[in-house]
């Protein structure tokens, strides 16, 4: 049962799965985190994701400036705005801004993950909304995790901005395959 719900196009999956990492270390696994690239090959891909959106207190809605214009995460966010038990937190990726996003959106407080303040407020809030004991663990200057999900984002960035959209959707198949291959040699 998911606590929080990571909402995403695929062409964004890197920074989504980043961003679980993150908040899994962050977190120190205290929460369950629900992102789409964990659907596995046979299931229900509506079901699955309803079944992790349903139960979500969060819904933590990734908008690139392409995700922007794409139905599947205005209809997963919208259903989190919708609902009223449901936070809903707008966190934009390249060269989009929380107050450029469309409406509802641009009215909630949202961040941008390429800020470094974003990731800070992001943990604390959450740990304050899913009422998770104690306090986060410290950031600092060498924050592994911190620094691991900006090396994420600045690769994402990169990739965006230097390739034609062909180049950059061989560059994600690529990509997938190489993780997808490093996560079966990194499973027991």
């Amino acid at each position: 049962m998911a606590d929080i719900f990571i909402s995403h196009i695929h062409e964004d999956a890197r920074v989504a799965e980043a961003l679980v990492t993150f908040l899994r270390s962050k977190f120190r696994k205290r929460i369950d985190v629900f992102v789409s690239t964990e659907v596995l090959l046979g299931d229900d891909w509506l079901q699955t994701i309803r079944s992790a959106l349903t139960p979500a207190k969060v819904v933590l809605a990734i908008f690139s400036p392409e995700a922007v214009h794409r139905p599947w995460v205005n209809f997963e966010a919208g259903g989190a705005w919708f609902a009223a038990e449901k936070v809903l937190i707008p966190l934009c990726i390249g060269n989009i801004d929380p107050t450029e996003l469309p409406k509802p959106y641009s009215n909630i407080q949202g961040g941008h993950l390429g800020e470094d303040e974003t990731l800070l407020y992001l943990v604390n809030v959450l740990w304050k909304i899913l009422g998770v004991p104690g306090h986060p663990a410290p950031f600092s200057g060498t924050d592994r995790a911190v620094a691991d999900f900006l090396a994420e984002l600045s690769f994402w960035d990169q990739l965006n901005s230097s390739l034609s959209e062909k180049e950059r959707q061989a560059m994600v198949v690529r990509m997938k395959k190489r993780w997808e291959k490093l996560k079966k040699t990194r499973m027991p």
